[in-house]
């Protein structure tokens, strides 16, 4: 398979000889009968040097990191990884890539080395958070930078499949640190706390209450909440339309519990069909509330609960732990996160303990209303008298 990179009449391109078993890297100045340098290796490691050495000796300037970001970002759109990628997602996958690398004109992808890529990690994981510090830690966690060079190595797998670049440097890069499958969640008598304290902020007209009591009590994500308009609010004010969701599974029609039926009524009231429920202020850059106005809204109403504080994502796994130890069945409950295997509920959403819980409950119930009658062992019958015994 070839991988050309071309300026001008000159070309570099690297094939593998499957008869000779080898790399054969190939660069020609375009001229009839002109120049041409060949050179072989066995070792894939060697290949990006020997492109570099004869992109400067026939004057070819390697790709703009700028061009293929660009290149990559219309890829998404159109194809993507898996399905086509919604414009947030390349938004947040564009500014992730420009904060691992320079994307200026000048940049260009064969500075990036294995070297380089790993010392970017490094400087990542000591810098602090990009979108503002976090209250218990001034840096980034294992989630974040995991995220970030995730991005780095998808471009860099496009890069390489465009023929723009020998090889991924990220995939070198080991990941640091362990992220957390499940987001802390709040207890019982905690949740009951948070409520109460979102309910006054949210009956004094806090937006951000209701959207944090729209997350515990329904489980939705922040985004799902944040980019509903009023259109959304359904059947007078009792039901939740859900759109644009992310996963197929999340597009629903969810009933608004009677809790929230009145914000909800107002919300849509003052913002029309087409206006946000939660309109954004000038200093909105994207047009629209984001996921950070709602997490800093989650962390002021735990700070003012005196409770652990959470994100978003916390307040719906409390929502899926509630439900399964009330003794609603993990299965509803992963229908209700709108998830399409139950696996991914049980391992990021409901606390193992509630599971626990849940499948004790459902041995005992066996047990009570088998075929065989369950023996009430809270008496102890008095012993039958032996023969010879006197009572």
């Amino acid at each position: 398979m070839r991988r050309k990179r071309q300026s001008g009449t000159a070309t570099v391109y690297t094939y593998y000889d499957e008869e000779k078993r080898r790399w054969h890297i190939v660069g020609r100045d375009g001229l009839p009968n002109g120049e041409r340098i060949d050179r072989y290796t066995r070792n894939k490691g060697e290949v990006a040097g020997f492109e570099t050495e004869m992109r400067l000796h026939f004057g070819i300037d390697s790709v703009p990191i700028s061009q293929a970001l660009d290149e990559f970002s219309t890829f998404l759109a159109i194809r993507g990884v898996k399905k086509p990628s919604k414009p947030q997602t390349i938004k947040h996958v564009r500014e992730r890539v420009s904060y691992m690398v320079n994307v200026t004109s000048a940049a260009r992808l064969d500075s990036i080395t294995v070297e380089v890529a790993k010392t970017t990690y490094e400087e990542l994981i000591a810098r602090k958070p990009v979108r503002g510090a976090k209250l218990e830690t001034v840096k980034l966690s294992a989630a974040t930078h995991h995220a970030y060079l995730s991005a780095a190595r998808a471009f860099w797998d496009f890069c390489v499949r465009k023929g723009y670049a020998a090889e991924n440097p990220w995939m070198e890069v080991e990941r640091a640190g362990t992220k957390p499958k499940r987001k802390k969640i709040l207890r019982i008598d905690e949740g009951v706390r948070f409520v109460d304290v979102a309910h006054k902020l949210a009956d004094l007209g806090d937006h951000r209450a209701i959207g944090a009591l729209t997350a515990i009590y329904m489980g939705l994500r922040a985004t799902e909440i944040v980019i509903r308009v009023g259109r959304d609010v359904d059947a007078r004010g009792t039901r939740l339309v859900i759109e644009d969701a992310k996963t197929e599974n999340g597009n629903k029609s969810l009933p608004l519990p009677p809790e929230l039926q009145g914000y909800y009524r107002e919300l849509a009231r003052v913002a029309g069909p087409t206006g946000y429920l939660f309109p954004p202020d000038a200093q909105s850059q994207c047009g629209r509330r984001t996921y950070r106005w709602l997490l800093d809204g989650v962390h002021r109403i735990c700070q003012l609960a005196e409770v652990p504080i959470v994100s978003t994502h916390g307040l719906r796994g409390t929502f899926a732990t509630t439900a399964t130890e009330e003794g609603v069945a993990i299965d509803a409950v992963v229908k209700a996160l709108r998830h399409g295997a139950r696996k991914v509920a049980e391992e990021h959403y409901i606390a193992p303990h509630a599971i626990d819980h849940a499948v004790l409950q459902r041995v005992l119930d066996g047990i009570r209303t088998g075929t065989k009658p369950y023996k009430d062992r809270t008496t102890i019958a008095e012993p039958t008298p032996q023969d010879g015994e006197m009572n």
